[in-house]
């Protein structure tokens, strides 16, 4: 049984992530005849005017940039936040991106990821006031300058992307392949991965800082970013099963409702997403033996929340990247402001409860938590 958790909405207005397509994206995806409806009309409406604009500023910057782009050697190895949805990676790419030496894609970075480099600084001053204070999931702050998942930016570059489940709901045939890529045809895991080599070497073009990037969705997909970045370094944050489920949940509801082009049918979301949180496990435990032992941490998230700084520490001191000292300057002064947070709350339900604990079990055990009959209060 679901809990009947109301989406937050976050007045996005008439927009929604597919405004970040170029034409040729725009076509593709509706070839593939996702379920539209009245209820959208605004924000389809759009796609038109937002697609062309997209593809008259990505022709420009490709001609401007593109060669240099592509020749950009990207010195220092990436890092990437592992974690499944609602673990914590929020928080924790926020903290790391503080660092002065790092650099990451931003909100507008991934939503107009092919022409962010000729068209930020004259879009973001003049748009800022119509962003939403906070996301639509949780009550984290929302600026076009803040750390965005690159999955977004990748999903526009690419469409082989995981996030076209926003749109297909439980179509899965148009999307589920995407998430571990096992079954993509070596045409799309190209696209994919030249996708994301683009991106990082863009955000290094643009400042030559070490790029840092976080999506939930890279958990299943170790054995792809070693292939492009064999020297990557890596942080998987974990966290009460339950938690995690019942925000995810939210979270999903909310995605839907924001991005979707139709009014969304949720089906069985649980059984959806205690699917979705297995396949992460058991794919990131047996794929993480293929990172070296020196270039992955494993953090907690409540001992993390508990201490920011001395886990930040150990993680720079266990993956050896310089310049702890300039991050604990930036990250010291947030402190105050994490501690004050406030987490979203949803209702007990003992048969959810108990559904969740059996089908999870291995993670809760694996991770060292207790079942959640015995926390009847855990904030998401």
């Amino acid at each position: 049984m679901s809990e009947p958790t109301a989406a937050k909405h976050s007045s996005q207005g008439p927009f929604f992530l597919w405004h970040g397509l170029r034409v040729s994206k725009v076509l593709r995806l509706f070839a593939l005849r996702p379920p539209v409806d009245a209820s959208r009309w605004a924000k389809l409406a759009l796609l038109p005017f937002t697609a062309v604009w997209n593809s008259g500023w990505s022709l420009l910057e490709s001609a401007i940039y593109g060669r240099r782009i592509r020749e950009t050697v990207v010195q220092q190895p990436p890092l990437f936040v592992l974690g499944f949805w609602r673990s914590g990676t929020t928080l924790l790419h926020n903290l790391v991106t503080s660092d002065p030496a790092a650099t990451y894609a931003n909100y507008y970075h991934c939503l107009c990821p092919e022409h962010f480099l000729l068209t930020e600084r004259l879009v973001t001053p003049l748009t800022a006031r119509f962003l939403p204070e906070t996301r639509p999931m949780d009550n984290i702050q929302v600026r076009w300058d803040m750390p965005q998942e690159d999955e977004v930016a990748l999903c526009a570059m690419s469409l082989a992307s995981y996030y076209l489940q926003i749109v297909f709901h439980d179509d899965r045939a148009k999307y589920d392949r995407f998430l571990d890529m096992a079954e993509c045809s070596a045409g799309e895991r190209a696209a994919w991965k030249s996708s994301l080599d683009y991106l990082i070497r863009k955000l290094t073009f643009k400042n030559g800082k070490r790029v840092v990037l976080k999506s939930p969705s890279h958990t299943y997909k170790i054995p792809l970013l070693l292939d492009l970045y064999p020297e990557a370094k890596f942080i998987y944050i974990y966290r009460n099963p339950y938690a995690v489920f019942k925000s995810a949940v939210h979270l999903r509801r909310t995605m839907y409702e924001e991005n979707g082009m139709c009014r969304p049918d949720f089906g069985d979301l649980d059984e959806v997403l205690l699917e979705l949180y297995e396949r992460a496990f058991r794919i990131y435990e047996r794929d993480k033996a293929l990172i070296p032992p020196d270039r992955l941490v494993e953090v907690r998230y409540e001992d993390f929340e508990q201490d920011p700084l001395g886990h930040l520490e150990r993680i720079y001191e266990a993956l050896g990247l310089p310049g702890f000292e300039g991050l604990r300057e930036q990250v010291a002064p947030q402190v105050a402001q994490l501690r004050r947070y406030k987490k979203n709350r949803f209702a007990s339900d003992p048969e959810r409860m108990e559904r969740v604990y059996t089908r999870l079990r291995e993670a809760f055990d694996k991770y060292g938590y207790p079942s959640p009959m015995e926390e009847s209060d855990v904030a998401a």
